[in-house]
């Protein structure tokens, strides 16, 4: 197919575009009519070979190639979601273990604390004058008789307050 020139406005025709299956008119001589009836329209290219056909080992390279293309990029993926499985693991654990140490330096505090006040205690009670405790010097309490539990006077009146078919809210205790 010829192409045409863009209309640029110089006093040239347009001519409309043809679909590329569509062949050029035929072009009329002015000098004879006869010779646009000899005019017929172009035959489709043929092949050079009519029964050329791709080699068996071609076909064969083409599929192998096809496969590798598709193994390539399922291998591609698998190793793109094993490391970004792998950021993850070490990202969890990097988390984790600073939490653990941070819990060991908590606890080495907590232990220093609590052996600092037990030394002040003992300091405390050797320079005072406080009596050794003995066996002799102990009082005994006797065991107080169970009997009834008396609640809360404040929950005693949600008690009250609450309808009969309702349960009564769990009574927990401020502190010991």
């Amino acid at each position: 197919m010829i192409s045409q020139p863009l209309n640029t406005g110089r006093g040239r025709r347009s001519f409309p575009l043809q679909s590329k299956t569509a062949t050029l008119p035929a072009r009329r001589h002015p000098r004879t009519a006869a010779h646009a009836s000899k005019v017929s329209r172009p035959q489709p290219l043929k092949s050079a070979h009519p029964h050329s056909r791709d080699p068996v080992w071609k076909k064969h390279l083409v599929r192998w190639q096809q496969i590798s293309t598709g193994m390539a990029i399922v291998s591609g993926l698998a190793v793109l979601g094993l490391y970004s499985w792998t950021v993850h693991t070490q990202s969890q654990w990097s988390q984790r273990y600073q939490v653990w140490q941070q819990m060991q330096r908590n606890e080495r505090q907590f232990l220093l604390a609590q052996e600092s006040i037990a030394n002040a205690l003992r300091e405390v009670a050797d320079r005072s004058d406080m009596v050794p405790l003995v066996p002799e010097r102990m009082i005994e309490v006797p065991f107080a008789s169970p009997g009834p539990v008396e609640p809360h006077p404040g929950h005693q009146a949600a008690l009250r307050a609450a309808s009969p078919t309702e349960k009564a809210p769990p009574f927990y205790p401020v502190g010991y």
